[in-house]
């Protein structure tokens, strides 16, 4: 699942650092899933290769920290879908619509609340795993930079079926619980699908591009204890 994972992120541009490629080929599969466990609750890992991989993954989770743009952008989302639902709920007129959007700002709520664990948690694990490297005989000495990995074509089939149905799916439930929806199911459908198609083609080109380009600026960055 994490090699899935990481062909994954490598498809939308975000590719795994050098680093992290030979960290994970000298573990095992269920070792690997451990340690990514233990990254993820921002624990320490056990011996010096698990404190590797620990590290490693911990990067990679910063590497995908929004910038505090996007942070402002999406408070002003969440500020102005409950802020509908507010309203029409101080009014007493609530509908499909309002609902939805109440719905679509409590989840990116509860989705930038937990991403802001997670980046919290991985700053722990890099911290807790580097004073297990420094005591190690061995230096430490990691390299950052894009690792030249090959993708299969059926990660880049599930990035592009991931984005289709991410945004295809919300624009035409919109589209049905809209305050003047009068759409029939079929023009729904039809709507949601060419939404979802716009919005794959645009995130695997220049979405793909703008990630890809500020991991890169980001890959060689020092670690935070450093």
């Amino acid at each position: 699942m994490i090699r899935w994972r990481m062909w994954f992120g490598a498809a939308n541009g975000l590719k795994p650092s050098v680093e992290l490629v030979h960290a994970m080929d000298g573990l095992d599969r269920r070792t690997v899933r451990r340690v990514t466990r233990l990254t993820r609750r921002g624990k320490v890992a056990s011996d010096t290769p698990e404190a590797r991989l620990a590290v490693a993954l911990a990067h990679q989770t910063r590497q995908r920290e929004p910038t505090a743009s996007a942070y402002g952008t999406i408070a002003v989302m969440i500020a102005v879908f409950l802020a509908i639902f507010i309203v029409q709920a101080v009014r007493s007129e609530i509908d499909s619509f309002g609902i939805v959007i109440g719905a679509c700002g409590l989840w990116i709520t509860a989705f930038t609340i937990q991403g802001r664990i997670r980046i919290h948690n991985a700053m722990t694990a890099e911290r807790l795993n580097l004073e297990v490297l420094q005591r190690a005989p061995e230096p430490y000495s990691p390299s950052w930079s894009a690792a030249n990995i090959d993708i299969p074509p059926a990660a880049f089939v599930a990035v592009a079926l991931y984005f289709f149905f991410a945004f295809g799916v919300p624009f035409g439930l919109l589209q049905l619980a809209g305050p003047d929806a009068t759409h029939s199911v079929a023009t729904v459908i039809a709507k949601g699908a060419f939404f979802g198609v716009f919005m794959m083609i645009f995130q695997l080109t220049v979405g793909r591009g703008i990630t890809q380009r500020r991991s890169e600026r980001k890959a060689e960055t020092h670690l935070r204890s450093n």
